[in-house]
């Protein structure tokens, strides 16, 4: 009989926190024999599902309006007594969370549960830097991180908040994300300039992935935007994400002259389309080797990333991408301008950054960290 993992997730479109997850269950499937199952606290209204290449089960907790990623106390009871009837169902013998909130449902849900000699191994990844709570989620935090049998952490800067919450130091182990090619430029370009409208143009096209939230910095971004559209017209910047500061940046795009030079494109998109960019920006430190990151690098796209936690192994500066100081704007403009104008040496950083961190950021030590804990 197969052995039977359960994933709990916050969201599946997410790009920075499912990539990694997605590249694991896949090797657990091919090598292990493991049967893979995914729960979904909050459910995208498109039943989106980026495991569809793969042969794992999703179980979808709520209606997909029906649960806020941001997981208050009533989201998170409601989700604990799905995960109940979903553990009863597949019984599970790894139960392992995928982000804070989907830790903490898992928490209440383990606590509605009668326990038994037969309770699955309990694990947790924070694929992120953890978010600040109210006092009562803050609690469940804590509570929940005494019962973990492992916490998994992306890079050792996060370590510190982990110990802080209540976990215990032998329980919390660093598994560094790894570097994973996209798909090929050739197929998804003219796609992508087809889906901003810029079809049939020599544009060239930055991207970033991230959250629409103040922390992640798209407004420099948009910043940066303008100020390279004063001398380059045909440049132009491509946002995969969503959040609560989508409408803010819409009116904050309205003010600049890069208008029509800005567009947005769901987070589920930036998988295909990353890739297929001229330029890779990134511009905040919420996500410690952020897989966004680490992929356009081994997909051969030149980076300018600011430098920090979790960036300062990846882009070393002008010899794997640019580095730039955090909300320096005008450093993303500058930076890009010389990549865009000096084409071979453009090709010679993404060479150069391919390179580092498929050598740096191998799947086989990924999968090897989690594999010996299950």
């Amino acid at each position: 009989m197969s052995r039977s993992i359960l994933y709990i997730v916050d969201a599946l479109n997410t790009l920075d926190e499912n990539l990694q997850l997605k590249l694991l269950a896949s090797e657990l499937i091919r090598s292990d024999g493991w049967e893979v199952h995914v729960a979904v606290i909050s459910p995208s209204k498109d039943a989106f599902n980026p495991f569809a290449e793969i042969d794992v089960k999703i179980h979808r907790l709520a209606e997909p309006t029906g649960l806020s990623r941001r997981g208050g106390i009533g989201a998170t009871l409601v989700a604990a007594r799905a995960m109940q009837r979903l553990f009863s169902s597949i019984k599970p013998n790894v139960v392992h969370s995928w982000g804070q909130t989907a830790q903490r449902c898992l928490s209440v849900a383990r606590e509605l549960t009668k326990s038994s000699a037969s309770d699955p191994k309990w694990i947790s990844t924070f694929p992120g830097k953890l978010k600040k709570s109210s006092l009562i989620l803050s609690a469940l935090d804590r509570r929940a991180l005494t019962k973990v049998e492992k916490v998994f952490v992306p890079h050792v800067s996060m370590k510190q908040s982990v110990l802080e919450m209540g976990a215990a130091d032998g329980h919390v182990a660093v598994v560094p994300n790894a570097a994973a090619a996209l798909p090929d430029r050739k197929v998804f370009r003219s796609r992508l300039l087809e889906r901003v409208g810029l079809a049939g143009t020599a544009s060239i096209v930055a991207g970033a992935v991230a959250d629409l939230v103040p922390a992640t910095r798209m407004k420099d971004l948009i910043w940066a935007t303008d100020l390279l559209n004063c001398i380059r017209d045909d440049f132009h910047l491509v946002i995969f994400g969503d959040g609560h500061q989508r409408q803010n940046l819409d009116r904050f795009v309205s003010f600049t002259e890069a208008q029509s030079h800005v567009h947005f494109l769901p987070p589920e998109e930036a998988e295909g389309f990353v890739g297929s960019l001229d330029v890779y920006w990134h511009s905040h430190l919420l996500y410690p080797l952020a897989s966004p990151l680490l992929s356009a690098m081994a997909s051969g796209v030149p980076v300018v990333s600011v430098f920090g936690d979790g960036t300062q192994e990846v882009v070393l500066h002008q010899q794997t991408g640019m580095a730039v100081n955090f909300g320096a704007r005008d450093e993303f403009a500058r930076w890009t301008k010389f990549l865009i104008e000096k084409p071979d040496a453009a090709r010679q950083l993404a060479d150069q950054g391919k390179a580092h961190v498929l050598e740096n950021f191998p799947l086989s030590e990924m999968v090897d960290g989690y594999r010996s804990e299950y």
